[in-house]
């Protein structure tokens, strides 16, 4: 993931070791959110039958404003990474992956949702369950470019 960070269109590369070490902590913390996500979820969830991506206004769900931004925000990272790579821009992929699971993910939604699951209705729970696993999905399918960390943590949703 790092290399493929460094992938430009200039003829040098700079290698910088702390930048590696910082991908190998985003990958700790992939990591760590997936497993908070799947302790969420629980080992009897069952993912919802209409999908969130296009269905997000679904009455039957009732999805919170930052359910809907989150999905939003993965709309938005999966537009960037199918551009990136219809122009072989793999440092530009990778900064949509890493803002979308770091920035959004990490930092906001799953901030969010800890006061939802520890607060929240039954219902708000419910939707931030199928949002979780949206995202995670998401996530997981957009990491392609580590494909060890994704496939495992894919092969456990």
């Amino acid at each position: 993931f790092a290399l493929c960070s460094y992938l430009t269109q200039a003829r040098d590369l700079n290698l910088d070791v702390l930048r590696i070490e910082g991908y190998r902590k985003f990958c700790n913390k992939m990591w760590n959110a997936t497993r908070f996500c799947l302790q969420q979820l629980g080992p009897l969830y069952q993912p919802p039958s209409a999908c969130l991506m296009t269905s997000p206004d679904s009455p039957e769900l009732a999805l919170s404003l930052t359910d809907k931004w989150i999905l939003h925000r993965a709309r938005v990272a999966i537009e960037d990474v199918h551009v990136a790579f219809k122009e072989y821009s793999f440092q530009q992929c990778t900064a949509a992956v890493y803002n979308f699971w770091l920035y959004d993910l990490c930092d906001v939604y799953l901030e969010a949702t800890k006061r939802i699951f520890n607060q929240g209705g039954s219902a708000e729970q419910e939707a931030a369950r199928h949002t979780l696993y949206t995202c995670l999905d998401i996530g997981c399918v957009l990491f392609t470019l580590h494909a060890f960390i994704s496939g495992l943590l894919w092969v456990q949703l």
